[in-house]
């Protein structure tokens, strides 16, 4: 009786890669955190960097999508300046603060 699994197994597997790899492509923002999850490399930015009072989220985004080697990517550079000139605005009489949120 021949096994016919492996023949079986290799195309879904090959669907499964193409898959993963589609998406990562739609990725517009790749974070630069290696294989650390968010929640522990907030924490761990919280703890050593923000000590005394904590990050805002444009902080956080800046923190999480910043590569030592090579800094941000361009579309997190256009989006950090997208953040930055909505926070610079002038709040009209009577409207609350704009938030980082």
């Amino acid at each position: 009786m021949e096994s016919t699994s492996a023949n079986v197994v290799r195309p879904k597997a090959q669907g499964r890669c193409d898959k993963a790899k589609e998406n990562r492509g739609k990725v517009k923002f790749p974070h630069k955190i290696g294989s650390r999850c968010y929640i522990a490399q907030t924490h761990v930015v919280k703890q050593n960097k923000y000590k005394n009072e904590p990050p805002n989220a444009i902080d956080l985004f800046k923190e999480l999508h910043c590569s030592s080697k090579t800094g941000f990517t361009e579309p997190v550079k256009e989006v950090i300046a997208q953040m930055e000139a909505i926070m610079a605005e002038p709040t009209q009489e009577g409207q609350a603060p704009k938030t980082p949120v």
